[in-house]
């Protein structure tokens, strides 16, 4: 009997080393485990501190990894603890001052999870992105104008390459909307994660303000519900430039004059731009459309001054300006004359 005991406990231990040995097998080596990182979340984490942090020595960047790897496993010890906490509380279990504790005890841990965010960040040199901050304009693959009339909004779409600079930036009208379906068309664009990061302009006359900004207070939570609010800047902006809001044709000799302030792009994207001096007949309605696509510029009078030999001419520019702001969907917005004076 004792001799098959110490049979049995052999074979156990034998299993027993056996079973070690294997274990000992299949997990790396602790030099292995030193020279690799395993986890791809530290691996990226460490690579994007070393990328941060420019020209460091070989102790600095020692100094960044192992900060960066104690800072990791600290949130993720943290992260790991809120969510029992949390589950215990829904567990609705225990007496009230139970639930209070744990409550109390989640608000602490969350805190300390902030806290070794912030030096995390700061170990990385990463400035963190925030809610509606501001897009770099060669990022944006949308900009988006809504000018506020009285009870409808024009909308337009811009063209890239998108620019600040007025005399450089080309739009195209979308629609004269509704402020319901004006806002029905920003959620379709922020839906289609192809139009991110977008700007959103709002812009507003001083006898608008109200609207703007109830606009603006609608296209907030939008950004928020369709989780894009990282990707979408929103500005509310007067319309500072208005003027005496009217655009000059000149008609004399049977020739057509006009006047810009600086160089603009042609609307169909051609190379050669709209300048001051002769119209061209043929790009009679590329001047037309710049005047009403560009934002702010609406309501717009279109005047037509012309000499006796120019009455024909300055008939068919009419028609052209109706059926351009006809198509346009602007004709009942603009102010403009339906015949020439």
């Amino acid at each position: 009997m004792q001799d098959r005991w110490i049979k049995k406990s052999l074979c156990l231990l034998c299993l027993s080393v056996a079973a070690v040995a294997m274990a000992q097998s299949e997990t790396p080596s602790i030099l292995d485990r030193v020279q690799k990182v395993d986890d791809p979340e530290l691996a990226e984490l460490i690579r994007v501190a070393i990328e941060n942090r420019k020209n460091l020595d070989q102790k600095e960047t020692l100094e960044i990894i192992r900060k960066v790897t104690l800072s990791y496993v600290q949130v993720k010890l943290l992260d790991q603890q809120i969510v029992e906490v949390s589950r215990k509380i829904e567990a609705k279990t225990g007496p009230a001052e139970m639930r209070y504790e744990l409550l109390l005890a989640k608000s602490e841990l969350e805190s300390k999870l902030m806290t070794e965010l912030a030096n995390l960040r700061e170990i990385m040199g990463i400035v963190p992105r925030f809610p509606f901050e501001k897009q770099p304009i060669p990022n944006l693959n949308a900009w988006v104008n809504l000018q506020v009339l009285d009870q409808r909004v024009v909308v337009y779409d811009g063209v890239k390459p998108f620019s600040d600079y007025w005399a450089m930036a080309r739009y195209k009208v979308a629609g004269v909307l509704s402020e319901k379906e004006a806002l029905d068309y920003i959620r379709g664009r922020l839906k289609d994660k192809k139009n991110l990061p977008m700007r959103i302009d709002i812009n507003y006359r001083a006898e608008t303000r109200s609207a703007g900004e109830r606009l603006r207070d609608a296209v907030i939570p939008l950004a928020q519900e369709t989780n894009t609010d990282m990707d979408v800047e929103v500005r509310l902006e007067l319309i500072w430039w208005v003027g005496s809001e009217e655009a000059p044709f000149f008609l004399r000799e049977g020739k057509i004059r006009t006047l810009y302030a600086e160089a603009v792009p042609r609307p169909d994207g051609g190379p050669k731009f709209l300048t001051t001096g002769l119209v061209d007949p043929n790009d009679l309605e590329q001047h037309i459309l710049w005047r009403l696509s560009y934002p702010g510029n609406v309501p717009l009078n279109l005047r037509l001054e012309y000499d006796k030999a120019s009455a024909l001419m300055a008939k068919q520019v009419a028609q052209t300006v109706k059926t351009v702001a006809q198509g346009l969907g602007l004709a009942e917005t603009g102010r403009g004359r339906g015949s020439p004076r």
